[in-house]
C-alpha cells in the first residue's frame, strides 16, 4: 500500500479547508516557546517547582499538538482526536497544579501505572482550576465545567473506538457489494473533525500555557513581556475568530 502517496494526496484536498486551524495551532506553539523563554530564563529568581513541572507539560503538549497537525491533515481524524484527549488531560493537569509545591511533588513522585495524576476523580477540580484560573469571575462556572466534561466525552470517543465514533468509518455498503477503506481519505466528515481536534487542541494548549505564565509574568523583564502578550493576543484573536465555527459543544466531533 502506497501510504505516503495516499497521504499526500488528502493532504493536497484538506489544506484549505484546515489552514486556519492549522494556524491556531502554530500560534499555540510560538505562545509555548515564548512564554517558557520568557518565564524560565533571565529570572532575577529560581522558577518555582511547580513552574518546572507545568513547562515539563508544556513542552509535551506541544509535541502532542504537532501529532495532531500531522495526522488531521492527512486525513487521520480519528486519531487526531484521540490525541487531543490527551492533550485535554494534560493541560488541565497544568491547571491543577497551578502554584502549589505540594501537589507538583505528588506529580514528580507518582507511581500508579494504572491511573494518572491528577486522577479522574479530580477532573472537575482540575477543570475548575483552567476556567478560574483564565477568568476568576466567570459565570455559571458549574455549567462552563459540565461543557468541558462533554467535550471531553466527544474526544474519547475516538480515542477508546466507542461505536459511536466508528459506526460509519472507512467502510460503505452499496446492495451486497461493500468497500473499504483502508488508508487515510477526504471527506466531509474528515474535514469536521480535523477542524474540531485542531481547535480544541490548540485551545487547549494556549490555556494551558496562560494558566502557566500568570503566576509568573510579574517578574519577566518588561521587553520579553510584551512579546509574549503580543503572542498570546494572536492566540487568543484566532480561538475567538474560529470559535464561530467551532463552538464545541454537544456531538460536533461524531
Amino acid at each position: 500500500m502506497q501510504w505516503t502517496a495516499l497521504e499526500r494526496g488528502v493532504s493536497a484536498s484538506l489544506r484549505s479547508h484546515l489552514a486556519p486551524f492549522d494556524r491556531l495551532a502554530y500560534a499555540a506553539h510560538r505562545l509555548v516557546i515564548v512564554a517558557v523563554d520568557a518565564c524560565m530564563g533571565g529570572r532575577p529568581t529560581s522558577p518555582s517547582h511547580a513552574a518546572q513541572v507545568q513547562a515539563r507539560l508544556l513542552v509535551r503538549l506541544s509535541g502532542d499538538l504537532r501529532v495532531v497537525q500531522l495526522a488531521a491533515i492527512r486525513g487521520y481524524s480519528l486519531q487526531a482526536l484521540s490525541v487531543s484527549a490527551n492533550i485535554f488531560e494534560l493541560s488541565n493537569a497544568v491547571a491543577y497544579i497551578g502554584t502549589s509545591t505540594e501537589r507538583a511533588r505528588a506529580w514528580e513522585a507518582h507511581d500508579n501505572i494504572r491511573h494518572t495524576y491528577p486522577p479522574a476523580s479530580r477532573r472537575r477540580d482540575a477543570i475548575r482550576a483552567a476556567l478560574l484560573a483564565i477568568m476568576p469571575d466567570i459565570p455559571q462556572v458549574e455549567r462552563r465545567i459540565d461543557e468541558q466534561e462533554l467535550l471531553y466525552a466527544n474526544l474519547c470517543m475516538a480515542k477508546h473506538g466507542n461505536p459511536k465514533a466508528l459506526r460509519h468509518y472507512g467502510l460503505a455498503v452499496s446492495g451486497n457489494r461493500a468497500r473499504l477503506y483502508h488508508g487515510p481519505f477526504a471527506a466531509d466528515y474528515v474535514i469536521r473533525q480535523g477542524r474540531f481536534a485542531l481547535y480544541h487542541a490548540a485551545r487547549m494548549v494556549a490555556l494551558a500555557t496562560m494558566v502557566f505564565t500568570a503566576p509568573l509574568l510579574p517578574e519577566v523583564p518588561e521587553g520579553a513581556r510584551r512579546k509574549y502578550s503580543q503572542a498570546e493576543r494572536a492566540v487568543a484573536g484566532r480561538v475567538v475568530t474560529l470559535s464561530r465555527q467551532v463552538p464545541g459543544r454537544g456531538n460536533e466531533a461524531a
